[in-house]
């Protein structure tokens, strides 16, 4: 259940970055930004279970497994507000540009992975905090130039697929 409420809150941020109000439903954008948040996602949550679990080898369950991913789990969780807003800014409010909203939820995720880390542990420790905190700000940074550089890739998409649309509905079956 909460890898489903992450993958939706990425898929959802993914969205968000990627369509503007004139192309908010068009199945490209959607779709692009839909993969790209997931593979993000994807990509913060194996970076977060890796690092966090590496500072904390001494958190093992009693079948012996870390916890760390369960815990990284739960501070994800934080992003839910965030993604609500950013669809609802998107798609009722008829803005453009809210990739700050993963940003700001990344590092609310951040801090309650932390939390999550040391109420495992019993204690909190500052290790915890400052790794945490440092990789989602390296992280939301690494998101904001993302979206930035791959800007048109919802439009090479629709443009690639018009193309192939194209081609196979003209009657020689290719270019003439």
């Amino acid at each position: 259940m909460l890898s489903l409420a992450r993958n939706l809150c990425f898929m959802a941020f993914g969205v968000t970055a990627w369509v503007s109000p004139a192309t908010r439903f068009e199945p490209a954008s959607v779709g692009v930004g839909a993969v790209l948040g997931l593979v993000f996602g994807w990509l913060v949550t194996l970076l977060f279970s890796t690092v966090v679990g590496l500072a904390n080898r001494d958190v093992r369950g009693e079948d012996g497994k870390s916890q760390v991913p369960g815990a990284v789990g739960r501070g994800m969780l934080f992003l839910v507000p965030f993604a609500v807003m950013a669809l609802f800014a998107v798609y009722v409010l008829g803005w453009s540009g809210t990739a700050g909203f993963l940003s700001a939820g990344l590092m609310c995720a951040g801090v309650a992975v932390s939390m999550e880390v040391s109420r495992l542990k019993g204690k909190q420790t500052l290790k915890n905090t400052v790794l945490a905190t440092g990789l989602a700000w390296l992280l939301s940074s690494a998101w904001l130039v993302a979206v930035v550089m791959l800007a048109n890739l919802p439009a090479w998409v629709a443009g690639g697929l018009s193309l192939l649309r194209m081609l196979a509905g003209s009657s020689g079956g290719g270019v003439s």
